[in-house]
């Protein structure tokens, strides 16, 4: 995967999907990763959308927090997607 091959914002999300794996010591970029770094970077599209198909924005935070601390840790390690 060539990281320049996507936009500013993409890679924004991707590094921050990785720091955020990387931080919890999670062996693997999961969705969970994706989904968290994407509601963080921008706060208006996701939010956005996910208010206007009426979503309980807090709801989905606790379940994607709940998630991503289940996920198994390790230690050293290359991080993978």
């Amino acid at each position: 995967m060539n990281i320049n091959n996507f936009t500013i914002k993409s890679q924004e999300v991707i590094q921050m999907a990785q720091q955020l794996a990387q931080e919890m010591q999670h062996p693997q970029i999961e969705n969970e990763h994706l989904f968290k770094a994407l509601s963080e970077i921008d706060e208006n599209v996701l939010p956005f959308i996910l208010k206007k198909l009426n979503v309980n924005l807090p709801m989905v935070e606790q379940i994607l927090t709940k998630e991503l601390e289940s996920t198994p840790k390790v230690s050293g390690g290359e991080l993978q997607f």
